[in-house]
C-alpha cells in the first residue's frame, strides 16, 4: 500500500463539498488549466477516492487555498 494513503484519503473526504486547489502540472489541456485556475469541488466519497488515487499517480499535491 502507498505510504500515507489513508491519511490523504481522509484529507480529501474531510473536504467533500468544498473546493480545493492543486499545483501546476506540465499538462496544457483545458481540464488541467481549468482546475488550476478555479480549483475542483469534491462531490462525494467516490470523488474523494478518485482524487486521492490520481494525486498519487500524478504526484500532485492539493491544498485548501489558491
Amino acid at each position: 500500500m502507498i505510504k500515507n494513503y489513508n491519511k490523504r484519503l481522509k484529507w480529501f473526504q474531510d473536504r467533500i463539498g468544498k473546493t480545493i486547489y492543486r499545483g501546476s502540472l506540465s499538462c496544457d489541456c483545458e481540464i488541467c488549466k481549468a482546475i488550476e485556475a478555479a480549483g475542483v469541488e469534491i462531490l462525494d466519497k467516490d470523488h474523494a477516492k478518485y482524487l486521492t488515487d490520481t494525486s498519487f499517480e500524478m504526484n500532485v499535491e492539493y491544498r485548501d487555498k489558491k
